[in-house]
C-alpha cells in the first residue's frame, strides 16, 4: 500500500500491487509488462525485499522469504539479484568498476585477488575486456555501463535475475545487443529471469511467459505468442493497439521465444 495525501486534502491508500500470483521457472524468462503505474517496478523491488509488502508470501525454493531475517535472508538475497534502469545512476562514479564488481563476493568471503578475477572474467563475458576493471563508470557508454551492472549482478552466481526497465535508457541498436547477451547468459547459467518493461516489442523479443499489470492487477498472462497475437483482455488489446508497427505481431512467424521449463524457481 502507498499513502498519498497532503495539508489540505485527506490521504488515501492505493494498493500498488494487489492480488497479484506469479510463477517463475529456471531457464525461462518471464516478461511483467504493462503502462507507467501499472506496479510492475513495485512487484520486482517485493520479490528483492527492497520494499516490503503488506502481505502475501515470496517462496524461493520452498521458503517464504518474508519470514526470512539475519544470515537466512542474507543468502537467500544472494542468489536473486537484481538490474536496474538507469545504468548512470546505478554505479558509484568514484569505485572502479573492477571494485564495484568485487563488492558483492568479498561482502560474501571472497578473497579480493579472487573476486578481482572473477571481476575481469565477468566483464569479458559480458562483451568489455579485463582491463575495463581498472577505469571509472564515466569511461564507458551508457550500454557499456549497463553491461558492467550485469556483470555485477551476475557476480553472485544468482538463481534469479530481475532486470527493471533494463534496455529502456538504451539507443535502439544497443539495446538488441543487450537483450542478445541477458538471453545468453540466460541459457549459459540456466536462469529465471523476470523481465520488466513497458514496451511490448521487447517483450516479445526476450519472454516465454508475459504477465500483464493493470492498477497492480493481473489483467492477462500466457505465453507471449498466445498474449501477444490473440489477447484476451481490452487492456492488453489497447496495449498492443498503440504500438507504432503493430502488424509485426500478425506474421505468421511470430510465435515468441522457445523456453523449457525443469522446475519451479520462485512465486509471489
Amino acid at each position: 500500500m502507498f499513502e498519498s495525501g497532503g495539508w489540505f486534502r485527506r490521504g488515501r491508500r492505493v494498493a500498488a500491487i494487489d492480488g497479484v500470483d506469479l510463477e517463475v521457472f529456471q531457464g525461462e524468462t518471464l516478461g511483467i509488462v504493462g503502462e507507467s503505474g501499472s506496479g510492475k517496478s513495485t512487484l520486482g523491488r517485493m520479490i528483492m525485499r527492497l520494499t516490503e509488502p503488506d502481505g502475501g508470501a515470496i517462496r524461493f525454493n520452498g521458503q517464504d522469504l518474508r519470514q526470512l531475517r539475519g544470515e537466512a535472508l542474507r543468502q537467500a538475497r544472494k542468489q536473486l539479484q537484481i538490474v536496474f534502469q538507469d545504468p548512470f545512476a546505478s554505479l558509484d562514479p568514484r569505485q572502479k568498476v573492477g571494485d564495484a564488481i568485487a563488492r558483492g563476493p568479498r561482502a560474501y568471503g571472497s578473497s579480493r585477488a579472487d573476486a578481482m578475477e572473477q571481476a575481469k572474467m565477468l566483464l569479458v563475458r559480458v562483451g568489455l575486456n579485463a582491463v575495463a576493471a581498472d577505469r571509472y563508470p564515466h569511461e564507458f557508454s551508457g550500454g557499456q555501463r549497463q553491461r558492467i551492472c550485469i556483470a555485477r549482478a551476475l557476480a553472485l552466481k544468482p538463481r534469479v535475475l530481475i532486470a527493471d526497465e533494463a534496455v529502456s535508457a538504451l539507443d535502439v541498436s544497443v539495446q538488441a545487443q543487450v537483450l542478445a547477451l541477458l538471453a545468453e547468459l540466460r541459457q549459459e547459467m540456466k536462469l529465471a529471469m523476470i523481465f520488466i518493461t513497458h514496451d511490448l516489442r521487447i517483450a516479445a523479443e526476450i519472454a516465454d511467459r508475459v504477465i500483464v499489470l493493470q492498477k497492480g492487477r493481473i489483467v492477462e498472462e500466457g505465453p507471449t505468442a498466445a498474449v501477444f497475437t490473440s489477447p484476451r483482455d481490452a487492456y492488453t488489446r489497447d496495449l498492443l493497439d498503440a504500438i507504432p508497427g503493430r502488424a509485426f505481431f500478425d506474421q505468421p512467424g511470430f510465435a515468441g521465444p522457445a523456453a523449457t521449463r525443469p522446475t519451479e524457481t520462485i512465486s509471489s
